[in-house]
């Protein structure tokens, strides 16, 4: 379920990081004939500012926005930032892990 829950969010993740921030114009002719335009709106959808390096943060640390970065070819500007977000990952779960499950005295 973890590893759902975490492909999931990594889905979630790239779809909001991948919105526009603004929707471009249009323009369309209905069944009668008549032209409709639209201008450039802004987009409602797009985050900015620190909830957009939320995200960001997000799709670099956790490993399944890892490797949905991989599959869809949408490396950051500086490769290398994977494997050290990685090699944290491993590091701060691995010290979580030898303090929280330390070994008990069984008599």
């Amino acid at each position: 379920m973890t590893s759902l829950t975490l492909m999931i969010l990594a889905m979630v993740v790239s779809q909001v990081l991948n919105e526009p921030e603004i929707n471009p114009a249009y323009t369309i002719i209905d069944a009668s004939g008549e032209e409709i335009s639209e201008p450039e709106t802004k987009n409602p959808f797009y985050v900015s500012g620190v909830q957009r390096d939320i995200y960001e943060a997000l799709y670099d640390i956790v490993p399944t926005c890892q490797a949905a970065r991989i599959q869809l070819d949408d490396m950051p500007e500086n490769p290398a930032v994977i494997p050290l977000w990685s090699a944290a990952v491993i590091a701060v779960t691995t010290g979580l892990g030898t303090v929280l499950f330390r070994r008990k005295d069984l008599k």
